[in-house]
């Protein structure tokens, strides 16, 4: 009689803490989790015309410019990258991440944000300078591509920072003088770059490709 009571008493509690707890709703950091709390929410869209006007806006009048004046460094033409790819997995591994250190040393996940640099790969001659070019396609060099860097709110502003330097959560990266310092070999957690599914083997696994040189294929709004 008593076996039978304590395996009741068991199943109520587990039922329980199943209720209280259910599976997939853990706020530690796994690839399922970054998703949970906008489930609910609707997803954002913009009308298939609109991305067009914007995509071929850039395509023939920024990238028209960009390209009319770029050049290799042996004088021959070159075609500047117009998209860059990321895989899903890697940005949400990226974001989860930035908020779990974030959230770890006291600050708001609904204060944290990214700021997308507009960026260009150095010329190739001096890339046995940085570590993290280890391996980068050569095609690379001089062409445009996208730094994320975290943001959290401060003071009203939007500031950028790092979430694995706890010096950075007080203090400006102006004020901090390894992040002005341009030959400094500090690192920081940046998305951006060449795509580590290539074998690149760049330091980092937060890298996208760029197109061009990648191939075009795949893409709906040129």
């Amino acid at each position: 009689m008593i076996l039978p009571l304590l395996l009741a008493v068991v199943a109520i509690a587990f039922a329980v803490y199943v209720y209280k707890n259910p599976p997939g709703m853990s706020c530690t950091c796994t690839k399922k989790s970054i998703c949970m709390d906008c489930m609910d929410d609707p997803m954002s869209e913009l009308e298939i015309s609109l991305v067009h006007k914007m995509v071929g806006g850039y395509k023939n009048k920024q990238l028209d410019c960009i390209n009319s004046n770029l050049k290799k460094n042996d004088g021959s033409k070159m075609d500047d990258a117009h998209s860059i790819w990321f895989d899903l997995e890697t940005i949400k591994a990226f974001l989860c991440h930035t908020e779990m250190n974030a959230v770890k040393n006291a600050v708001a996940k609904e204060d944290l944000g990214l700021r997308i640099y507009y960026s260009r790969y150095p010329e190739k001659m001096q890339w046995g300078s940085y570590s993290d070019l280890s391996g980068v396609d050569g095609n690379y060099e001089e062409r445009h591509t996208l730094l994320m860097i975290p943001t959290m709110l401060r003071k009203g502003v939007n500031v950028d920072f790092n979430p694995l330097d706890i010096d950075t959560y007080t203090t400006s990266l102006n004020d901090i003088e390894a992040y002005q310092n341009v030959n400094s070999t500090t690192r920081m957690p940046v998305f951006g770059g060449n795509s580590a599914r290539r074998g690149g083997g760049t330091g980092a696994q937060n890298h996208g490709s760029i197109f061009p040189p990648e191939s075009t294929n795949g893409h709906g709004f040129k």
